[in-house]
């Protein structure tokens, strides 16, 4: 292994998921929270989950599997079994050669759609999930900008999407696209604004005792520090959205942040990441990312 993969691969970062037993209600009053944390596999890392199925026994998800073979993530549908919460399967059910995650999930009148995040292709893709194959089936871009971690939604009247795009991904501006049933694709209709850098989508929205909340990604001084949820309201073409709270990592390990939100069928799964070897990290890594000089030194004597 050269002396630059090595260096990256242990200075990268790691997440895994957990879920959240403490009642959405007492959530958005609140109140403490305890989260029951997945353990994470030797050989890749799960983030970014979303909720496909929830029976008593199981629950299935779609996650963004990052490998550290290939560097780069793809979708993958895991089976949480929830006596024990460990992992009990998991297939990978997309790969592309560019990188992957964030798979939200849609269903309409009994058909399954998933529009992963995927702005190194430049547009917004949707697929069909077949529960048989367990495979995700291309239909067409329905919106052609490099979106990050678009999220569709009904609940606010009209049919929109909401993301932040690649040039500004963790920044405080969410743009607003409408469905155009015309020529078939989101297009943007207005931008959103907030004094913090919290315009990141986290997750789907959700709507508990007729209140719509929207989980958003705290970026303030890195990616993915936190979740805040808001509660949002939409007069006419006007938004008004307020933070109700913010959610933090609680995994010891894993507790530089937690990035992705969602609750559906009484379930609330989030996420949690730190660094594979933090001492490691500090050790050879400045406050911006980039080997140390002393590093880059001992690597040229190497090479040389």
């Amino acid at each position: 292994m050269g002396i630059k993969r090595w260096f990256h691969r242990i200075c990268q970062s790691v997440w895994t998921i957990g879920f959240i037993e403490t009642s959405i209600d007492e959530i958005l009053a609140g109140k403490p929270y305890q989260i029951k944390w997945v353990d994470v596999p030797a050989d890749c890392w799960y983030a970014d989950p979303f909720i496909l199925q929830v029976t008593d026994e199981i629950i299935a998800l779609l996650v963004e599997k990052w490998s550290y073979e290939r560097e780069k993530g793809c979708i993958a549908k895991i089976i949480i079994d929830r006596k024990t919460n460990k992992i009990i399967n998991s297939k990978v059910i997309l790969q592309l050669d560019t990188h992957l995650s964030f798979p939200a999930i849609y269903k309409k009148e009994g058909e399954i759609f998933v529009c992963p995040e995927n702005s190194e292709s430049g547009c917004h893709h949707v697929y069909k999930y077949e529960d048989r194959s367990e495979n995700l089936t291309f239909i067409k871009c329905i919106c052609p900008l490099p979106l990050t971690d678009a999220v569709m939604t009904e609940l606010l009247g009209d049919r929109l999407l909401f993301s932040t795009q690649s040039y500004d991904a963790n920044g405080n501006k969410l743009d607003v696209f409408k469905w155009n049933a015309e020529n078939g694709i989101f297009e943007l209709s207005s931008s959103l604004s907030f004094e913090e850098k919290i315009a990141r989508m986290a997750g789907h929205f959700f709507e508990h005792d007729g209140v719509v909340y929207r989980p958003a990604q705290v970026c303030n001084t890195a990616y993915g520090q936190a979740v805040s949820l808001q509660r949002v309201e939409k007069k006419d073409k006007t938004f008004n959205i307020v933070e109700i709270r913010r959610l933090f990592s609680t995994n010891k390990k894993l507790h530089n942040g937690m990035h992705t939100f969602n609750y559906s069928q009484g379930v609330i799964v989030v996420d949690a990441w730190g660094w594979i070897h933090p001492f490691l990290r500090k050790l050879f890594v400045d406050d911006w990312g980039n080997m140390k000089s002393w590093v880059l030194c001992c690597s040229g004597l190497k090479n040389g």
